[in-house]
């Protein structure tokens, strides 16, 4: 008898255990996709709906869904974030971005606002540099 009451005991003290443990919640590191084409002189950026509602309310009537009419009304708030975030040069000068097209793109994790630039650096010169810093105070795990 005494030798079952040491792995009953052992057992009732591991289930015990495991009724103590918080679940692990998982982060997805927010995400941005960049594609510079320098010889055409385009650049796009997507970057996940989720990770803009941390910069501009988009779900106005915050029902849980963020629907087009919403993204509309936001868009130029979206926008303005967006560029915010984005500085591309050439040389020592910072280049204009004139938006061409704007729109919703879906990648793997969901939909994503996909912005669409023709960038103007000065003396026609393609940029060299990007710099990048759009969320990363509000997610630091986020990716660009």
């Amino acid at each position: 008898m005494t030798v079952l009451r040491a792995p009953i005991l052992m057992l009732t003290m591991f289930l015990w255990l495991l009724t103590l443990a918080n679940p692990v919640l998982a982060h997805k590191a927010s995400d941005s996709f960049m594609y510079l084409d320098t010889d055409a002189g385009q650049f796009r950026i997507d970057v996940a709906l989720r990770d803009l509602a941390l910069l501009v309310p988009l779900d106005s009537n915050r029902d849980g869904e963020v629907t087009g009419g919403e993204l509309r009304q936001h868009r130029g708030a979206i926008l303005n974030a967006v560029e915010a975030g984005i500085t591309l040069s050439s040389g020592n000068s910072a280049c204009a971005l004139q938006g061409q097209q704007w729109g919703i793109s879906q990648h793997s994790d969901g939909a994503y606002a996909a912005t669409r630039y023709q960038v103007l650096c000065a003396d026609g010169q393609a940029p060299d540099r990007l710099e990048y810093r759009l969320l990363f105070e509000q997610d630091s795990l986020h990716r660009g």
